[in-house]
């Protein structure tokens, strides 16, 4: 077995223009590549111009301005740097990941690239395993758990240092065969295929298209779970198996839920929740 402080990883970090890999565009992509133990090797970091303006809602939570973006490359070109940065043996690390991979596969597909295949190894599910001492799990609040100097939020780069602190943090604070096995059950899809139709779809998933359309937010019942209030942002495939990507309104995280799992919805209320991110930290 390899200890987890000799193996690399990269932390890394995206901003977006919404919530919706199908109708938002990455803004920002970022990355540092490090050891276990809590040496940094390198760094990546670009802007991506989504084509368009940016609404002021989007602009005061990242605080990247249209006039930023004029200069940069289109968002599929910057992921596709990304992935070119990108080491075959690194094990990617985020937070919330769901929401990072399947933004950066949406663009990488929409310009023709493939792809990364990374393991990769989500925070929020890591620590959330671990269950430790904290009203919740977003990335600020254990920012402020472990006592990591502050630098700023919703910029990518400094997200991403933030990340690989945590990571550092963890691995530092378990045996290496007991954090072995929790990389493994915190290990998401390396790369969210967008399902590509949903023709076919059974009765239960009816609701499923036009909420995603609308931004409707629905009650799901799903195997083994109570019934929680998502708002459905895409369908995806997870390891091949047909999974909804959705918001989980009551901690604000996006996770894949496995169609075949999924009981049945019913609606709730319409329109865009009144709290969302534009990141995949759950800040």
């Amino acid at each position: 077995m390899n200890d987890p402080k000799e193996r690399i990883y990269v932390a890394f970090d995206t901003e977006t223009t919404g919530l919706k890999p199908q109708q938002s565009n990455v803004v920002e992509i970022a990355g540092v590549r490090f050891t276990g133990g809590g040496d940094e090797i390198s760094r990546f970091s670009t802007l991506a111009n989504p084509g368009g303006p940016m609404s002021p809602e989007v602009i005061s939570i990242h605080g990247i301005s249209d006039a930023m973006v004029s200069r940069a490359p289109d968002p599929s070109n910057a992921c596709r740097q990304f992935a070119s940065w990108l080491h075959n043996d690194d094990i990617l690390v985020a937070h919330n990941a769901a929401f990072d991979v399947t933004f950066i596969s949406t663009e990488l597909t929409r310009g023709g690239h493939e792809a990364p295949h990374n393991r990769v190894v989500d925070t929020l599910k890591l620590t959330r395993l671990m269950d430790l001492p904290v009203k919740n799990y977003k990335l600020g609040t254990l920012v402020d758990h472990f006592g990591f100097p502050e630098s700023g939020y919703h910029r990518a780069m400094a997200d991403s240092l933030y990340v690989m602190q945590l990571m550092v943090a963890l691995i530092g604070k378990h045996d290496p065969r007991e954090f072995e096995e929790l990389m493994r059950r915190a290990t998401t899809s390396s790369h969210h295929a967008t399902a590509p139709s949903t023709v076919g779809l059974a009765p239960r998933f009816a609701a499923i298209p036009d909420a995603i359309r609308k931004g409707d937010v629905l009650t799901m019942r799903y195997a083994g779970e109570r019934p929680q209030r998502v708002l459905p942002l895409t369908f995806c495939k997870f390891d091949d198996v047909d999974c909804l990507m959705a918001q989980c309104m009551t901690d604000g995280s996006v996770r894949q839920y496995r169609l075949s799992e999924i009981i049945d919805f019913s609606a709730v209320d319409a329109g865009r929740p009144r709290h969302q991110s534009h990141s995949g930290n759950n800040r």
